[in-house]
C-alpha cells in the first residue's frame, strides 16, 4: 500500500495518495501532503478518523492551516477537539462561523468546571450567537440553562411555536413569561 501511495504521489495524483498514506498509518506524511496541495476535505477526513488525538501541535498546526487557508468552520472543529473552547469561540463571534447543536455542547463549561457567573456568561454568549444566527430554538436551549427566563421565551416566540411558548411560561412559573406568552 505505501509503494502504491508513493506512485500515486510521484504521479501528482495527490487525493488518492494522502488516502493511501493514511490507510498505511502514515498520518504525519498524509497531513503535510495535505498542507502542500490544499487538500482541505481531505485533511478533515484525515482528523475524524484518527481514534486518539495523539500530536497536539500538529493538531494545532492544522487548525493554524484551516485558519489561513479561511477554513474557519474547520477550524473551530479543530479547536474543539484541543478542547480550546476561546479560541473556537473567537473564531465564531469574529468569522460568523455557523453554530449547531453539537457545536454548542461542545463549547458549554461542565458544571462545576467553573464558578456559575462565570459559565452563565459563556452560555449566554453562545445563545447570542445562535440568535444572531437566527438559530433562536438553540438560542432559547442556551439561555435556559443559563436561568435567563426572558431571553429564553423571547427566542422560543421567534420559532413561533405556541404549545413550547405555553409550555416554558408554565414551567418557569414567572409573572413577565406569563405576559409574553400571553401576548
Amino acid at each position: 500500500m505505501l509503494i502504491s501511495a508513493q506512485h500515486f504521489e510521484q504521479k501528482n495524483q495527490y487525493e488518492q495518495a494522502v488516502l493511501l498514506y493514511n490507510k498505511c498509518g502514515q498520518q504525519s506524511k498524509a497531513i503535510e501532503m495535505c498542507f502542500k496541495f490544499k487538500l482541505f476535505d481531505k485533511l478533515k477526513s484525515i482528523l475524524e478518523d484518527l481514534k486518539e488525538l495523539e500530536d497536539m501541535n500538529m493538531l494545532k498546526k492544522v487548525a493554524d492551516f484551516f485558519m489561513s487557508n479561511n477554513e474557519f468552520e474547520k477550524a473551530v472543529g479543530i479547536y474543539l477537539k484541543l478542547g480550546q473552547t476561546v479560541e473556537a469561540m473567537n473564531l465564531i463571534q469574529s468569522h460568523d462561523v455557523p453554530i449547531d447543536d453539537e457545536m454548542a455542547d461542545l463549547l458549554t463549561p461542565e458544571l462545576g468546571s467553573m464558578d456559575n457567573e462565570k459559565r452563565n456568561e459563556v452560555l449566554i454568549n453562545i445563545g447570542k450567537i445562535a440568535k444572531r444566527q437566527q438559530n433562536f430554538a438553540l438560542a432559547a436551549k442556551k439561555y435556559t440553562q443559563a436561568g435567563a427566563k426572558l431571553k429564553a421565551i423571547k427566542a422560543l416566540i421567534q420559532v413561533g411555536n405556541l404549545e413550547k411558548v405555553i409550555t416554558f411560561a408554565q414551567t418557569a412559573r414567572d409573572a413577565e413569561c406569563y405576559i409574553l406568552a400571553g401576548n
